[in-house]
């Protein structure tokens, strides 16, 4: 049996015919489109201890079929996408191969093979549910009518904008850095001192009653109880208290982090290659954006409105 896990590329690199590669047990192949530019890459291997690995279709009595996938490793795959995608950037322009969402597809090369497959090919995808609502012209008009009362939030909401097109696109540290400089450009007064901008941070009521919602939020929420928890470990490795100000630390103990890059460390390694380890502190920092800016945005119309 015959696995192949395939991958859309981004950015106009030029390919006339398909290239392959053998690279033992695996070979590799790049796809053109036919404006001759690279639209797929491809890895294929042979698969031998395969039963456990197939997509099943399960029927239950009196309910509609379901799909049933297992638990597949993909890591050498990943790695093998990863390495080729750092330097085709940097020799060819290549944007991106999206090795997160793959197309898998098993290939038979027996009968008795063939009849074990029931799902021959599928797509491994992510993907979040955005809100609904719709637009309204009375958001329109309050939104644009008063809009000098709240020009000083349209540069700080950019960098919220930023933030929230990377993390919906599972870029959780480029996320987390855009949502701490909406942050840091509200709260900070102008600082950039680790501990300076954490006294600016820890006097700003606006903020601080956000970080309460969020921790409220996260108490309350069972959905989000993967992202409290990371917080309450990440707080017990530091000797930090879960609280308004063990929040505060761990945002700008990993905006420090995630600021610096040096290979020799492991404090210093940030994996642009695993996301999924800031996702945790992204969403906790966006739902802190978001609760500020309800109090920001009521503020200018409030007779002795502060931050």
């Amino acid at each position: 049996m015959k696995i192949i896990f395939e991958a859309e590329a981004e950015g106009l690199v030029p390919l006339k015919k398909t290239l392959e590669m053998k690279l033992y047990p695996r070979v590799i192949r790049f796809v053109p489109n036919d404006e001759n530019s690279l639209e797929k890459v491809s890895i294929e291997r042979e698969i031998k201890d395969y039963d456990h690995l197939l997509p099943q279709i399960i029927f239950k009595k009196d309910r509609n079929p379901e799909m049933y996938i297992p638990m597949q490793n993909f890591s050498e795959e990943e790695m093998l996408m990863q390495h080729i995608e750092s330097f085709a950037a940097l020799d060819f322009g290549l944007r991106k191969i999206y090795w997160q969402t793959p197309r898998i597809t098993w290939v038979p090369e027996t009968e008795d093979e063939k009849v074990k497959i029931t799902m021959p090919t599928y797509k491994r995808s992510f993907q979040y549910n955005l809100p609904k609502s719709e637009i309204t012209l009375t958001w329109l008009q309050e939104t644009v009518v008063h809009r000098d009362r709240v020009m000083h939030l349209v540069s700080p909401l950019s960098f919220f904008r930023i933030g929230s097109n990377h993390f919906h696109n599972f870029g959780y540290s480029e996320a987390f850095l855009n949502f701490y400089l909406m942050l840091e450009g509200l709260f900070g007064n102008g600082q950039s001192k680790n501990h300076k901008v954490e006294n600016a941070f820890e006097n700003a009521p606006t903020l601080m009653h956000a970080i309460s919602e969020t921790v409220l939020y996260l108490d309350n929420d069972t959905e989000k109880n993967t992202h409290k928890s990371w917080m309450v470990n990440f707080l017990q490795e530091k000797g930090w208290k879960y609280d308004n100000l063990g929040i505060i630390k761990a945002i700008i103990c990993i905006r420090g982090n995630l600021s610096h890059y040096y290979f020799k460390s492991s404090r210093k390694q940030r994996d642009s290659f695993n996301e999924k380890e800031n996702e945790s502190i992204a969403w906790i920092t966006m739902t802190i954006c978001v609760f500020s800016t309800i109090k920001l945005r009521l503020d200018p119309f409030r007779a002795g409105g502060n931050q």
